[in-house]
């Protein structure tokens, strides 16, 4: 089990760097470090854990990664990430899903913002509207020229609002925002795939395998799951105060994310294989799709997605512990 994961993680590494590729839309690059720095006429879709924009003047910029640097000019933003700063001018729309953002550059059409904390730097101009779900800062000399449409938390304002303050309350909120990200919840289908078809390649009766385990024995399948997603970051910290383990404790969260992230291709290629008679590339598209779907549902998502990941790591786990039996 260790010489998969480790070779499934080389692969995906591998994949995810093989750069860039052109297509009917505009360009598609997928990388660890990916920076973009050529101009291009369609549009831009990257993937990668640390991004980059910078002179590239595509027509919508669709972006999901954990630090995600814009420097360019754009003319329409599609941004998902946990830490996400605007530095170049952005002409029309920017929607963001993000922990932390920063806009130090003007925008000029509305903002569509899920996020922790958004600042708006000193002497930016927001010409648009802003919806916000999260805590809004915007400094001082800065201009907010439309409405902003807050959810719960009252902005935090320095500088000026020409607009006025809406709260929200209306029960289309939720759906609207689902709208605005639709192009992230594609993405996600996508990613999905990749990683369940890569898995099927390299492995084709894991699914058969792991699905009649899990059969044999749900309560317990989930029961390793939970076990794993809980105790492993404990026993990591506990290994972390002595100075002999802690080198054992970096490899443990190595090895704890590697699990993780294989987790739901893994519960995605065992139900498909549950529902579908005979594995191929369209069936498992489709069964990405119905998940990504499930997992996006307002109050049960997070319960698939659980359930998910329970699956996943409870069946990596118990591979695990039957190989070196």
């Amino acid at each position: 089990m260790k010489k998969i994961c480790i070779i499934l993680f080389l692969i995906l590494i591998s994949v995810f760097s093989f750069s860039e590729s052109e297509n009917l839309f505009g360009k598609f690059e997928i990388g660890e470090n990916v920076v973009v720095n050529d101009k291009g006429e369609g549009d831009l879709v990257v993937a990668g854990r640390e991004v980059l924009i910078d002179r590239n003047s595509s027509r919508r910029v669709i972006i999901a990664g954990e630090i995600i640097t814009i420097k360019s000019r754009s003319k329409e933003l599609y941004l998902a990430g946990k830490h996400v700063t605007i530095d170049g001018l952005v002409e029309g729309n920017l929607n963001i899903m993000a922990k932390n953002l920063y806009i130090n550059a003007p925008v000029g059409g509305n903002l569509k913002i899920i996020a922790e904390n958004v600042i708006i730097s000193q002497g930016v101009i927001i010409s648009g509207d802003i919806d916000i779900d999260g805590n809004l800062l915007v400094s001082k000399g800065a201009v907010v020229k439309g409405n902003i449409y807050y959810k719960e938390k009252l902005p935090v304002i320095e500088g000026h609002v020409m607009g006025e303050f809406v709260k929200k309350t209306e029960k289309s909120y939720t759906y609207e925002r689902h709208f605005t990200f639709l192009p992230f919840k594609l993405f996600s289908v996508f990613y999905l795939f990749i990683l369940t078809y890569i898995i099927f390649k390299l492995k084709k009766h894991l699914g058969e395998d792991r699905l009649e385990r899990y059969l044999n024995n749900k309560s317990l399948i989930l029961f390793k799951g939970f076990a794993g997603l809980v105790l492993t970051p404990v026993a990591a910290v506990l290994l972390f105060i002595t100075i002999l383990g802690f080198p054992i404790g970096i490899l443990l969260i190595l090895f704890y994310m590697i699990l993780l992230f294989l987790a739901t291709p893994i519960a995605n290629l065992i139900i498909a294989t549950k529902y579908f008679n005979k594995i191929n590339f369209l069936k498992l598209l489709l069964s990405s799709l119905v998940l990504i779907i499930l997992i996006s549902l307002p109050f049960i998502g997070w319960l698939i997605k659980l359930f998910l990941i329970l699956l996943g790591l409870g069946s990596l786990i118990d591979r695990f512990r039957n190989k070196m039996i």
